[in-house]
């Protein structure tokens, strides 16, 4: 009997360095329902909830100086795309927990307020896999060039502060 090894090998490359998910709302809501201090505060608030593929709703991931916390928030309503849960938020139905880079210019413009940053870590970005062959095709290879030419292009804005 033969036995046969396959190696595969894999190389990683970030497609995005850091993440960093972010609590925000229009500033008219926070007036109304008090800008939240602490992630207990945010128990007062609505929030827009994003709905996973098991169909569970996910529990917000906050953390400072050690302290880790999940939060089950009260949710107004619950939606599994992106784009709709900013849409939603925009519209003052709810807090949404986003990440910053798809919320950049509305956070830029003020159309979306930052709220408990401090509480809202950064953690490694998305990685783009593909094999390790010697031949990496041209199409690949320039995708590759892309991405890195564009966080070049925009990795010295930060949006957030940590305060």
């Amino acid at each position: 009997m033969t036995t046969r090894t396959i190696i595969t090998s894999q190389v990683s490359g970030p497609l995005r360095f850091t993440f960093q998910q972010v609590a925000s709302e229009p500033d008219p809501v926070f007036v109304r329902n008090g800008t939240p201090k602490h992630p207990r505060d945010l128990l007062k608030h609505q929030s827009i909830g994003m709905r996973m593929s098991h169909g569970g709703i996910y529990h917000w991931e906050l953390e400072r100086k050690g302290q880790k916390l999940q939060m089950d928030l009260p949710v107004r309503m619950a939606l599994n795309e992106m784009l709709a849960i900013k849409q939603a938020v925009l519209q003052g139905l709810g807090i949404g927990f986003i990440s910053e880079w798809f919320i950049e210019q509305e956070l830029l413009s003020g159309a979306l307020v930052p709220v408990l940053v401090p509480w809202c870590q950064p953690f490694a970005g998305l990685r783009l896999y593909y094999s390790g062959r010697r031949f990496v095709p041209a199409r690949l290879r320039a995708l590759i060039e892309l991405i890195h030419e564009l966080h070049l292009a925009t990795s010295p804005s930060r949006v957030l502060q940590a305060g």
